[in-house]
């Protein structure tokens, strides 16, 4: 809701947005256009106009001694600002009286139009600095070790489904000793929670349990073959069933993936 014209702060709102209003000054301007449309839309206005203004500076090459002063203003700018304490706004020096809202806003282009220049300028010196080189230490690199060959091959058999019901599909790796291994299959139907698959090793008529097999709910699922009648790359059978949870002692559920050798 707009206050009463008399109470109106246009004549402020030029500075305000270009934040040279003592502490103040700008925190009645700030009050004021909480309740009052009409200025803040004005003050939107003057806002727009100094987002504008610093990208309306034509390009220019500095002159070869432009970035050391400019350098040193900066920092000497940088410094008083840190220690100056709120003084009357530069603006309201000018004269005894407020100005007028158009010689605002028209100090307000010229002054944006200049900074901008100055910071293009800046700009311009930073780009066309020379990169800066960092030196970089190498260090030898130490021959390498040479260590006798160790065969480390994987030897691996293949498990295939039982059923065409089933698209389960298995590998056993084996160590190149063939003393330990592991079996992984993929594609496992869902069964009951209180059924497990068992994998087996051996005679095809006498197998032994190689262990239960740790499954994902995806049918991804492994087991570790720690121990056997004798190597693995000479066992004759391997295969997986479905048994009851805990495992049985020999097999007993529907056969899901098997190796005869």
């Amino acid at each position: 809701m707009s206050s009463p014209r008399e109470t109106h702060i246009s004549d402020l709102l030029p500075a305000y947005a270009l934040n040279s209003l003592d502490t103040d000054e700008a925190r009645q301007v700030a009050n004021h256009l909480r309740t009052c449309d009409e200025c803040y839309r004005e003050y939107l206005e003057f806002q727009a106009v100094v987002d504008r203004l610093g990208f309306a500076a034509s390009s220019m090459r500095p002159s070869p001694t432009l970035k050391g002063r400019l350098i040193s203003r900066i920092r000497t700018v940088r410094s008083s600002r840190a220690e100056a304490k709120p003084v009357i706004p530069w603006l309201q020096k000018i004269t005894p009286q407020r100005l007028s809202k158009p010689w605002l806003t028209a100090a307000a282009v010229i002054v944006l139009l200049l900074v901008g220049d100055i910071w293009m300028a800046e700009e311009l010196i930073v780009r066309a600095a020379p990169p800066v080189t960092t030196a970089v230490q190498v260090t030898p690199i130490a021959a390498p070790i040479i260590t006798p060959a160790v065969d480390t091959t994987l030897r691996t058999i293949n498990l295939v489904s039982t059923s065409a019901r089933y698209k389960a599909k298995g590998m056993l790796l084996l160590s190149s000793d063939g003393l330990k291994g592991m079996l992984v299959v993929d594609g496992l139907p869902d069964i009951a929670a209180q059924h497990v698959y068992q994998a087996w090793l051996g005679e095809r008529n006498n197998p032994n349990s190689a262990g239960i097999l740790n499954v994902s709910n995806s049918g991804y699922g492994w087991v570790e073959i720690k121990s056997a009648p004798k190597p693995l790359h000479e066992i004759r059978y391997f295969g997986v069933t479905v048994e009851p949870a805990g495992g049985s002692a020999f097999p007993t559920g529907d056969s899901i993936l098997a190796a005869y050798r």
